[in-house]
This record gives structure tokens, C-alpha cells and sequence, in this order.
């Protein structure tokens, strides 16, 4: 790409990275974003009786706050080492169900690319092969054999499995490393967003410049407004003062995979 080419796409990128923001300023609320998850529990008078559905569980940073008030939790995550983790240290809790697997828009297997390797613990790792890749780039540079270790992972259609719920969903928490417009999209298409109250939203938009992901976020934005369900959509980027909690458990992942070395 030449330097004129270039100057073409970056005002393609500001063009539509400046439009998705006021879309999502427009679309969602971002009153709560950086709010406790507990306090969250709380502002949704969410208890024992709720299902919260954890979409990105990663180390399970919100579902001991979830434990606390008797609620219950499926937790999906994909991520083989850390998925393993949530299994063994939840599998005393008949009321936390771990899915061994991604959020997609059908059943299948896809591609989960990590930034260094699978056994690297909290990389950042996404389903998007551009994810993880660093700086904005243009799109015809970015290739799926140029990111560097990956591994198939199961995903679960989550229009499906909401609609399969015997129950209504209180919070369904979206933290997917970019791939939070696609679901949003299947849970219209599916109606499954009609058996949700809330929804805890995080938008990675700060992460890349990747072109195809702008039309897609604001294609989900305006089949959303247009929709106009009636649930409520919380831009959420997790609770404060999080890293001590991610040491913590961090280092009890480490533990675990001692113990099963010895």
C-alpha cells in the first residue's frame, strides 16, 4: 500500500471509528462502566433466582460475587488451560456451569489465536485472527497464518442455547476480544435477545483499526436501535482495582498446573 492508498484508508478509519463512537453513545449506556460487578448485582436486583450468563468467564473474575448471592451462572469460556481451571476449582458448585467453549452465531469449531502461546495465561486471546496482531494495519495485510499460535476451539451458537433456557436471563456479560457485534447480531436474529433483561457490553474498538469490524459493529448498532428491544445494555470494561483479584487468581491457576505436573 503506497503512501497515498494509506492516507485513503486512514481516513476511512476515522470516518467510521468516529461513527461507531456516537452510535454507541446513542445506542447503550455507559453509566455504569467501570462500576463494581457486585454493585451491579445489586442495581439489577439480581439474587438467587437469576441466571447470569458469563460470556469471556476468562479467571471467573465475577463468578465468586455471583456465588455469593445464590445465582445461577454459566460461564463459557474457550480457552483450553483456563476453561480446565474454572472446571476444577467450580465443580463443587451445582449451580456454576462451565462451557468448555466460545460464544458464536452457530456450532461449530473455530480458530482461537492467542498473542504468544496457548499456555500463556491471560494473553488476551481471540477468535479474531486480527485481534491480536499489534497497531492498525491495513486489512489486506492481515492473514490468519501471520498470527502466530492457535488452536481449535468448540463454540455454541448463544442464540441457540438462550433459546433453549427454560428460564429468562438476568445479566448476560459480553467480554469476547472483539467478537461482541457478531453475537449481538445472532441474539436479534435469533430473538434470544427477547429472554434477556440486561446486558453487560464491552466494546474493543480501542484495541485495533481493522475496517470490516466498524461495518459490522455498526450494522449490530443500528439493527439494535431499530429493534428496540427491551432490553438494557450496559457498556461495562470491568470493576475497578481488578488486578489484585487477577493476581490472585492468577496465581492459583499456577498452582493447579503445578500440582498437575508433579
Amino acid at each position: 500500500m503506497n503512501e497515498e492508498e494509506t492516507k485513503i484508508w486512514y481516513a476511512k478509519f476515522l470516518k467510521l471509528s468516529a461513527k461507531h463512537k456516537e452510535m454507541l453513545e446513542e445506542t447503550f449506556d455507559s453509566s455504569l462502566e467501570n462500576i463494581e460487578f457486585s454493585k451491579i448485582l445489586e442495581i439489577t436486583e439480581s439474587d438467587e433466582d437469576s441466571l447470569i450468563i458469563d460470556l469471556g468467564a476468562n479467571l471467573g473474575q465475577q463468578i465468586d460475587d455471583i456465588i455469593k448471592i445464590g445465582a445461577e451462572v454459566h460461564a463459557f469460556e474457550p480457552h483450553p488451560i483456563i476453561s480446565e481451571f474454572l472446571e476444577k476449582k467450580y465443580e463443587g458448585h451445582d449451580r456454576v456451569i462451565v462451557k468448555k467453549a466460545g460464544a458464536g452465531v452457530a456450532n461449530d469449531s473455530m480458530r482461537f489465536f492467542y498473542k504468544g502461546t496457548g499456555d500463556e495465561i491471560n494473553g488476551g486471546a481471540s477468535l479474531l485472527p486480527w485481534k491480536i496482531q499489534e497497531g492498525a494495519r491495513p486489512e489486506e495485510k492481515l492473514k490468519e497464518d501471520s498470527t502466530g499460535n492457535f488452536t481449535d476451539v468448540p463454540v455454541l451458537d448463544i442464540g441457540e442455547y438462550i433459546n433453549n433456557l427454560d428460564k429468562q436471563v438476568k445479566i448476560l456479560k459480553i467480554d469476547i476480544e472483539g467478537f461482541e457485534y457478531e453475537v449481538l447480531q445472532r441474539l436479534l436474529s435469533s430473538n434470544a435477545i427477547d429472554k434477556i433483561d440486561y446486558i453487560l457490553f464491552e466494546d474493543h474498538a480501542d484495541c485495533f483499526a481493522y475496517l470490516p469490524w466498524y461495518l459490522s459493529a455498526l450494522t449490530a448498532l443500528y439493527q439494535f436501535k431499530t429493534r428496540n428491544p427491551a432490553t438494557k445494555v450496559f457498556m461495562w470494561k470491568g470493576s475497578p482495582d481488578i488486578e489484585a483479584t487477577n493476581v490472585e487468581l492468577e496465581d492459583e491457576l499456577k498452582r493447579m498446573l503445578n500440582e498437575k505436573d508433579e
